[in-house]
């Protein structure tokens, strides 16, 4: 219930005809929303939230409810609104109790500007027993249905003229030209600006949000880690910039057929046959943000762009900003969209992605106009679907979108009547209450019932089941009778020692020495052992002898490199007997050959390794950073800082070397951390993490790659691994910034 000042400010905005009651019906409704999570707020701040233009308005009605006094309902004594406290909580002195109205409306005879102590009706005289009564009393109308009673006599302030529109701000942003205002939301607005190839719309986040460094420090890196979703799922390039206090992010504009899901619901256009389709659409979208460990936690209407191509999300990570908020101001901020917000997020707690998919299923309610009484005309699968996205209970509801869009591609949810799971967790209308009670211990003993597609799975599985133990059981029994027949024989003239060589050599070439292993102990005891023993020992030592040769003749011609000085050729000549065992003799000289290859060159030989986009080859690596000797900026061999990419290039060519890859630089991190193979001594390698960025060769043609930025790799950066690319302009000279050089292997033939 509101408290008794918000309704008196309310009658008297009613009386003055000064705020449309649309509006004060909907500031009374959040106002009752919030007061369910202890929230107290007065209605005249949450107008003004949700109409700044009424600002004014909103100060002058406050000013004249000084002015007002109320009769308590009690003992009929006046008192003043100005003696409410900062709840709006005001008290009757003789009754030492808060006044309390249980009606919708409050008479003029009740608040007036003069209200006459100890009368029961103010103004009225005492009519004689024997005169009639002229007319009944007026009815109080409520508030939904009565007009906005006459001013009192004294005359009413005129209302205050709208605020003019706000002016852009063009002086702020000068890298783009705004042309309007699109909208505003509770992190910043938007604005369309004259287009720059993909990008139309910039977005201006409000200063307040971008106060604590340290939270936008970590928004900044989550929109470095989101630039590499797919394009299905976000709207990007989503570009981020600063100029003096002003951060605000430049993204494409969508024109044509492309709207937002807040169009959509006020048109209320997609048809019953598009439900499934698009929700499919729009959970795969937030399924891309959880594959990457990364939570929206911003999902409202605006922020779902619906294309030809399906739905894409706008505005991600900006909850990082509103963590950065005192704890009342975040919470009144998020009020402002609380339909979207899960439960536990309006109460304080971090996004999840449970909290996602609270905010999808509220969307896909109001898309698709499952809440209330139009549920019972759309497709009880598709409405109890969205009811266990929405249930208050964060437990109760898909733990990703990844589950949820599996349950909702498969049918099962869509396919099966309501168990005793679905009847626990079924979804009301806000201010509904269920149809019946659940008995929770018989719901828990019940069986939940199984759709016709579910039964087939599963005696199809049960085949498949039985079939694999039938063949393996057919397979054991083959080899037993083998082993038997085997051992059962009993003249050694009957085995061929040329068929069983044949015999041997064709099953090392197929499956190796294990299974040649297996047949050796199976013969073993048998008469048959001497004749394998004897069949196996001519192509197993000839096959020995010449590995033998090779390794020896292989290890003598890396030695004579070691020699002569060429270590990275002897390196080359080893390395593709990496994968096997090297020989004593073949491990000394690698070991040698990588000692002077960092003694002489302060290089090291970084081998194949394999990572997500494949095997990389073996290269040559600077194992510390460029040093100012090397740079040219005296003899220190400390590492060198201030360099810019056309500055590093220079250099290597001087040097006859290069500047590293990203691919590479991963491998080296990934060698680095593996330490192995030891002969190549990996714990050399320095600089790899820490403040100093390294420049790398370009990764991506992309739109900041034409405006002059180059990639850079390293640094320890919060939460960013250190194989995240940070891009910097190549020409500038950059505090943070190094460099560190490579040179291919020449290949051994």
């Amino acid at each position: 219930m509101s408290a008794i000042k918000d309704l008196i400010f309310v009658e008297v905005a009613l009386r003055k005809a000064a705020i449309d009651q649309a509006l004060l019906r909907q500031a009374l409704a959040n106002q009752a929303e919030m007061s369910r999570y202890g929230i107290t707020r007065f209605i005249g701040a949450i107008l003004v939230e949700k109409q700044p233009a009424l600002r004014d308005t909103v100060a002058r009605l406050v000013e004249e409810l000084a002015e007002y006094a109320i009769r308590c309902p009690k003992c009929k004594e006046p008192a003043a609104v100005s003696a409410a406290d900062r709840q709006g909580v005001i008290r009757c002195e003789p009754c030492s109790a808060p006044i309390v109205w249980t009606e919708d409306r409050i008479s003029e005879d009740d608040l007036s500007t003069t209200i006459a102590a100890g009368a029961s009706r103010p103004g009225r005289k005492k009519r004689p027993k024997d005169e009639s009564r002229s007319a009944p009393p007026r009815p109080v109308a409520p508030l939904e249905n009565r007009k906005a009673a006459a001013p009192p006599a004294r005359k009413a302030a005129p209302l205050a003229a709208p605020h003019p529109p706000e002016p852009l701000p063009t002086a702020e942003v000068t890298k783009f030209r705004i042309e309007k205002l699109i909208a505003g939301s509770p992190s910043g607005k938007l604005y369309r600006i004259q287009p720059s190839g993909e990008l139309g719309a910039l977005k201006v986040i409000d200063r307040a949000l971008c106060s604590e460094k340290a939270q936008l420090k970590k928004w900044i890196d989550y929109m470095q880690l989101a630039q590499d979703l797919p394009r299905s799922a976000m709207l990007k390039p989503a570009q981020l910039f600063r100029e003096g206090s002003f951060t605000y992010v430049v993204r494409p504009f969508l024109e044509g057929s492309a709207r937002s899901a807040r169009s959509e619901i006020e048109r209320g256009a997609i048809a019953a046959e598009g439900h499934v389709g698009f929700a499919s659409q729009l959970l795969g979208a937030l399924l891309s943000f959880h594959s990457a460990n990364l939570v929206h936690g911003n999902l409202t209407p605006e922020n779902v762009i619906i294309t030809a191509e399906g739905a894409r999300l706008t505005d991600p990570g900006l909850w990082i900003l509103f963590q950065g908020l005192s704890g009342e101001e975040r919470v009144v901020r998020l009020w402002e969209r609380y339909r979207y917000h899960a439960p536990e997020v309006l109460r304080g707690c971090e996004p999840t992605p449970a909290s996602d998919i609270y905010s999808v299923g509220r969307i896909l309610e109001d898309l698709f106009r499952l809440s209330g009484e139009k549920q019972a005309s759309t497709q009880a699968g598709l409405a109890r679907f969205i009811g266990r996205m929405v249930a208050e209970d964060s437990v109760q509801r898909y733990p990703s979108a990844r589950e949820a869009l599996w349950d909702l591609r498969s049918g099962a949810t869509l396919q099966r009547g309501p168990n005793a799971k679905d009847q626990g967790t079924e979804h009301h209308a806000e201010g509904s209450e269920p149809t019946g009670a659940l008995d929770l211990k018989v719901a828990g003993n019940r069986r939940p019932r199984i759709s016709a597609r579910e039964k087939r799975l599963r005696l199809a599985g049960a085949a498949l089941l039985s079939t694999v133990i039938v063949l393996l059981a057919s397979q054991a029994a083959s080899w037993y009778s083998t082993k038997k027949a085997i051992a059962s024989a009993g003249r050694p003239e009957e085995v061929s020692a040329t068929l069983l060589e044949e015999e041997i050599s064709s099953m090392r070439k197929k499956d190796g020495d294990g299974a040649w292993k297996q047949l050796e102990e199976t013969l073993r005891g048998t008469s048959w052992e001497e004749a394998a023993r004897e069949a196996s020992r001519r192509p197993l030592a000839a096959s020995m002898r010449r590995r033998d040769g090779e390794s020896a003749a292989k290890t003598a011609a890396a030695q004579a490199r070691v020699d002569a000085g060429d270590w990275a050729t002897a390196i080359a000549m080893l390395l593709p007997a990496g994968k096997e065992t090297l020989s004593r003799e073949a491990r000394d000289v690698l070991v040698r050959a990588a000692d002077g290859l960092y003694e002489k060159e302060g290089m090291v030989c970084v081998p194949g390794i394999d990572g997500p986009e494949g095997r990389t080859g073996p290269f040559l690596m600077d194992a510390a950073p460029l040093t100012k000797a090397a740079a040219g900026d005296g003899d220190s061999r400390e590492p060198a800082s201030g360099l810019s990419l056309d500055a590093v290039e220079e250099i290597a060519r001087a040097q006859k070397k290069r500047l590293i890859t990203g691919k590479e630089w991963d491998a080296a991190v990934r060698f680095a951390r593996s330490a192995s193979p030891r002969e190549l001594a990996p714990e050399r390698i320095t600089g790899l993490e820490g403040s100093l960025l390294q420049w790398v060769e370009d990764e991506e043609d992309d739109d900041l790659a034409g405006a002059g930025y180059g990639f850079c790799r390293g640094g320890s950066r919060p939460l960013v691994p250190g194989t995240h690319p940070v891009r910097r302009k190549k020409s500038g000279s950059h505090p943070d910034v190094g460099a560190r050089l490579a040179r291919d292997l020449a290949s051994v033939p």
